[in-house]
């Protein structure tokens, strides 16, 4: 009894803690803004020929989806790695102490590990080729709708 309510009090500890260190980071407006900021910069000192290879509505997909990306995938991504990191050794060492009487128990957690990573690796490629057809697409539209704009305009 004691333990469980141990481990739940160091688990709030360490969500805390996590956190607060997050939000001391200030990934918020001001850090997204000055990123879309440098994008768009680099983004205007394309070429002619860059621009003929590098569709209107891409550039705009970069500069608007890019800072999004970069931040919640790539920062933040870290960060709940790492958490869920710790929190995978945290509930291996609690589901070794419940079974410890019964340690057969301990390779169903493993089947199951095993059959979610056999089903990632089937569903990969199709993933990637289907989410690579809607970039495309949504590109294919910026650039549509930017032109049709641009047009309107003359």
């Amino acid at each position: 009894m004691y333990s469980t309510g141990s481990v739940y009090i160091v688990s709030l500890l360490i969500e805390t803690f996590a956190s607060w260190e997050l939000s001391e980071l200030r990934l918020g407006g001001k850090a997204r803004m000055i990123l879309r900021r440098a994008i768009v910069g680099t983004v205007l000192r394309l070429t002619t020929e860059a621009m003929d290879t590098h569709p209107t509505g891409e550039v705009v997909s970069v500069a608007v989806e890019a800072v999004e990306t970069a931040v919640m995938k790539c920062w933040l991504g870290i960060f709940n790695l790492w958490e869920k990191f710790w929190f995978l050794l945290l509930m291996i060492g609690y589901t070794l102490y419940v079974v410890k009487d019964d340690l057969y128990l301990v390779w169903l957690p493993m089947l199951q590990l095993l059959i979610d990573f056999i089903v990632y690796y089937y569903r990969t490629e199709g993933q990637v080729v289907s989410s690579t057809i809607a970039l495309r697409t949504s590109d294919s539209w910026k650039t549509m709708l930017i032109n049709t704009a641009d047009v309107r305009y003359l």
